[in-house]
């Protein structure tokens, strides 16, 4: 007799993706139908990865502009106001707080205002997050590659 195969999506789980997939089939030598359940459910995204929030989008989503990038850079240096950040740049000042919007909500600076002067200052936290993504990316890589070497080397020995 031919093999059945009857698909489903699995409900009430938490990744939207998983499937359940029912396969009947006759054994080899054997008269009697056998009832295998084959669970085909990917691992949703959000099991795969550690969740840290969208602080790290945040992070990153910042650093990805070169403005932004320069404003991190000169502040490694030390504090500095508006003013004296935005003057390298060919931009209305509205524009340029938009940039340091972005970058005190990703964490990466803070700000104090001293009467009529908002100075910025690194803040390191934003900064955190993104190194903790980094480095389990690292660890995820180099774990990969020396399975892949252990296998390589498996594969000349035989």
């Amino acid at each position: 007799m031919p093999t059945r195969v009857r698909e489903g999506r699995a409900r009430g789980g938490k990744c939207p993706d998983a499937r359940v997939r029912i396969v009947l089939w006759q054994k080899l030598g054997d008269v009697t139908w056998s009832l295998g359940i084959d669970l085909s459910i990917p691992v949703c995204q959000s099991q795969a990865m550690p969740k840290r929030g969208s602080r790290v989008d945040e992070v990153f989503k910042a650093l990805a502009d070169p403005t932004r990038r320069k404003v991190i850079e000169r502040l490694v240096s030390g504090s500095a106001s508006t003013t004296d950040l935005a003057e390298p740049f060919e931009m209305a000042l509205p524009s340029f707080l938009q940039h340091m919007s972005v970058l005190e909500k990703a964490g990466l600076v803070l700000s104090t205002k001293h009467g009529r002067i908002r100075t910025y200052r690194l803040s390191p936290v934003g900064l955190d997050a993104a190194e903790g993504w980094l480095a389990d990316q690292r660890r995820l890589w180099e774990r990969r590659l020396d399975q892949l070497d252990a296998f390589l080397v498996n594969q000349q020995a035989t």
